[in-house]
Parts: structure tokens; C-alpha cells; sequence
């Protein structure tokens, strides 16, 4: 079986974005400023820790494992 393909959703952004394990990488994990993502609740802080859920019983017959990306906001004044 395939790995899911991962389903991301910004809450400020009206589209869902979908990506391949290996392009998440990129997409999520090398961005400046970081990005929160999560999976059913759950902080997926590093690629590793993708690959890892993405592995589990839960989430490896699925077809897509959605997530939701929100980028850092450092609010100061």
C-alpha cells in the first residue's frame, strides 16, 4: 500500500492544498517562519514525526491524512 497523501488546510486560506509525504517535507517543514502543523489534534512538530503517524495502523491504510498548517504570528507591540 501507497503512503496517505497529506490533505492541508490554513484557517485563514479558502483551499486545501494536497501534498505527497515527501513534498510536505518542504512545503511544511522548511519554512521560515515555522508552521504549526497538526493531525487530529496532535502537534507534528518535525518531517520525522510525519513519517512516523503517517505509519501507524490509524493512518496508513487511508488515503489521505488531513492536516491543518497555521504559520507562527509573533504579536508584539
Amino acid at each position: 500500500m501507497m503512503a496517505p497523501k497529506l490533505k492541508v488546510r490554513t484557517p485563514w486560506y479558502p483551499f486545501e492544498e494536497t501534498y505527497n509525504l515527501e513534498e510536505a517535507q518542504y512545503h511544511l517543514f522548511n519554512q521560515r517562519p515555522p508552521i504549526l502543523v497538526t493531525v487530529d489534534g496532535q502537534v507534528i512538530g518535525s518531517y520525522r514525526e510525519l513519517i512516523q503517524l503517517a505509519a501507524q495502523d490509524d493512518y496508513k491504510d487511508r488515503e489521505f491524512v488531513e492536516a491543518t498548517a497555521t504559520p507562527y504570528v509573533v504579536a508584539g507591540g
